[in-house]
Order: C-alpha cells, then sequence, then structure tokens
C-alpha cells in the first residue's frame, strides 16, 4: 500500500498500513459512524521533507477502539494508573473494563513499534472514499502534533516550504525557542527548547506556566501602596496567568492564580515564600481575599500573622484575631504588645522575629490577625 498520498510543500507524507476493526462492517464507511457502531480505525503514516530523505518519521493516525490489542499491536508507553472499574492508563492509550483498546490519536513510532506495527499491518488495497476522506481529516487535525515531531528531529526547517501549514510556523517558533530571560530581583523566565513548558525561578520557588510570545511585566498596582511587587502576566493551560513577587526584610514572597473571567472572586491564589534559603510548604487563598488584604499578605505578614494598622479604612470584619498559639515562636526584640478587646495591639516600632519567616518591624500601632488562608501552609 506503500504510495505518497499528501505533498504540502516540502513535506512529504506516505501511506504504508492500515487498521480498521467493527463488529459489523468489513470496511470503514460513513454508514457505519451513522450507525453508532463500535468501530476503529488507524492509518500508519511515514513522513519525510523534501531534499532530507534520509531522516524519516513514522506515525499512527486514526480513532476510536478496538478488542484484544491495541491497533497494529503497538506498545502503550508508561503505565500510569489503573481506574476503579479497572480500566487502564497508558502514556498513549486506555484499555476499558470491557477490553476496549484505544491510543491518542496520533502516535509517534520509535523503532520497536514501527517493527511491531510492519508485522502486524494487514494491506487491504486501495481506499475507500470515506476512508480518504477521513485520512486527510485526521492529518488536518494532527498537523500541529506531526510538524513539532519533524522540527525537533531536525527533519524540517522553518526557512522550507510548508505551503499551507505555513500559518503554524508562528507557533512553531515558539515551540522551538529556548532561552533565559532575566527579571528584576534576580528571578528569571527558563523556556524550554522544543516544548511549550516554562518555569518561573526565584530561589527555590518554582513556577510552571506556559511559553507565550511575549511576557508583560510591570510594578504598580493600585492594591500596593507600602511597596512595588513585580507582576508578570502570561499564560497557563490556555488562560491568563499572574504572578507577583517581592522580597521585602529578607524574604522572597510570590503570589500567583489562574485568572478566569467567570468566576475570578472564587479563584484560588497560591502562596510561596523562601526565607534564608529555606522555602516552605504553600499556602493557598481565595482571590478576593488577596485582593483585599494584598499590600498587608506581602508588607505586614509574619507566618500566618496579619497586622494590620489600627488607623487604616479596610473590612477586617471577616479576619479572626491572632492566637496565642501563633505568637509562640515569635520574639519581641523590642516594643511591646497590648491586649484589646480580646485582641493582640501590636504597637508603632516594635520589632518581631520569628525563627522561620525573619523579621518585621511594626510602622504604625496594628492589631494582629490571622491570615485567611484556604489552605495552611506556613507554620
Amino acid at each position: 500500500m506503500k504510495r505518497e498520498i499528501l505533498r504540502i510543500g516540502d513535506i512529504k507524507i506516505f501511506l504504508l498500513a492500515k487498521e480498521f476493526y467493527c463488529r459489523h462492517c468489513t470496511e470503514y464507511t460513513h454508514i457505519c459512524k451513522k450507525r453508532n457502531h463500535r468501530y476503529g480505525i488507524w492509518f500508519l503514516i511515514k513522513v519525510t521533507v523534501s531534499d532530507n530523505n534520509d531522516k524519516v518519521k513514522y506515525f499512527i493516525i486514526g480513532e476510536g477502539e478496538r478488542e484484544e490489542r491495541f491497533p497494529f499491536n503497538v506498545l502503550p508507553g508508561k503505565f500510569k494508573h489503573a481506574g476503579y472499574s479497572g480500566a487502564e492508563y497508558w502514556q498513549y492509550g486506555h484499555v476499558t473494563c470491557g477490553g476496549w483498546y484505544s491510543i491518542t490519536t496520533a502516535i509517534e513510532l520509535d523503532e520497536e513499534n514501527l517493527n511491531r506495527a510492519l508485522s502486524s499491518a494487514n494491506e487491504k488495497g486501495e481506499l475507500n472514499a470515506d476512508e480518504k476522506i477521513l485520512l486527510i481529516k485526521l492529518i488536518n487535525n494532527n498537523r500541529q502534533r506531526i510538524v513539532e515531531n519533524l522540527v525537533a528531529e531536525g527533519v524540517l526547517k522553518l526557512e522550507q516550504d510548508w505551503a499551507h501549514w505555513e500559518d503554524l510556523k508562528p507557533l512553531i517558533k515558539v515551540f522551538i525557542r529556548g532561552r533565559i530571560i532575566h527579571l528584576p530581583r534576580g528571578a528569571m523566565i527558563t523556556e524550554k527548547p522544543n516544548s511549550y513548558k516554562a518555569d518561573f525561578t526565584w530561589g527555590s520557588i518554582k513556577i510552571p506556566f506556559s511559553k507565550t510570545s511575549q511576557y508583560k511585566s510591570e510594578f504598580s498596582s493600585p492594591i500596593f501602596y507600602s511597596g512595588s511587587p513585580t507582576i508578570i502576566e502570561c499564560r497557563k493551560g490556555g488562560e491568563p496567568y499572574t504572578i507577583y513577587y517581592d522580597e521585602f526584610m529578607g524574604r522572597k514572597i510570590v503570589y500567583h492564580y489562574r485568572f478566569s473571567y467567570h468566576d475570578f472572586k472564587t479563584e484560588l491564589v497560591n502562596c510561596e515564600e523562601e526565607h534564608a534559603g529555606h522555602k516552605h510548604a504553600p499556602a493557598i487563598i481565595v482571590w478576593d481575599d488577596f485582593d483585599r488584604y494584598a499590600n498587608y499578605l506581602f508588607y505586614s505578614r509574619l507566618g500566618d500573622i496579619l497586622f494590620i494598622p489600627v488607623d487604616d479604612f479596610i473590612n477586617t470584619e471577616n479576619l479572626q484575631p491572632a492566637t496565642e498559639e501563633q505568637f509562640n515562636k515569635i520574639k519581641i526584640l523590642k516594643g511591646s504588645i497590648e491586649n484589646q478587646n480580646g485582641k493582640k495591639l501590636v504597637k508603632k516600632g516594635t520589632a518581631l522575629y520569628h525563627p522561620e519567616h525573619g523579621l518585621l518591624e511594626i510602622q504604625n500601632d496594628a492589631i494582629a490577625y490571622q491570615v485567611p488562608y484556604y489552605e495552611r501552609g506556613h507554620d
């Protein structure tokens, strides 16, 4: 069956074999699908590039499922986990509790799987009209995956002719790009080559997110008045992602969250902190609370305690007073703390020291409250 079926600029695609499975039909047609038969069809293809015929990539593309074994008898990669029903989840495949096997819509074949696929291939002559339409559809649906593999292996170059796949080039430029972007305060963004992944790193704090064509960085925000944290706007999982970070009295403090336009008030904000080279367990706070108390979370917090000046016009009704237990590890280096109506009033000029979080100097008379964590992680 080996023959060239498609040429896209310098990219050449050959069909090597097909596999079809259905309890009721002998070949794939639109009627099989229309009748909701439980079927599967897969194509073994070879992809190469003009003037580079010595480098070849092989893929299986398809849809559906079959009984007894995986399509073309390939190995589905690493075992991930088993479901409660007995279903199996693999790196490239899935097995239902009823014994139906499926693979992801496009699999790049290594040498072992290629040999297994060629050995099990059962050629059945020419493709019918429905199979041809489906094959072109599957190639088009998986074109990004195919091109990523070709470029990563050096088979395909950006300067070559991609014909009507040229629209993929801006995305592939981001995919192959690997660089380090230095940010203020010694932080950095590290982009991984041949990947869409990037990491924000600052000391021992690491936050993964997605590469973008550019990252927005700024220092000003109306929710801060005691300092100016750096704000990085990027993306993660296809959605906007924001990172706030600043260093205050020896503490590296980072808050980061996914922004949703639908339910942003209930979004969860992750808190990371490092002091003296020690990274604390992450904590989580609801975005609405972060938005209200962000300035204090950065510049008036020591561990799990917020110190809110008595003269600040801010609603503290939903905050709980700090407890004696929370002050057990805190030493008063200078100044004083008074009890006022069941709350701790920390006087202006007081210097507090926590062995795990360092020093905090109180600039104005302040009431000590518990940080309104959704999930605690500090102390």
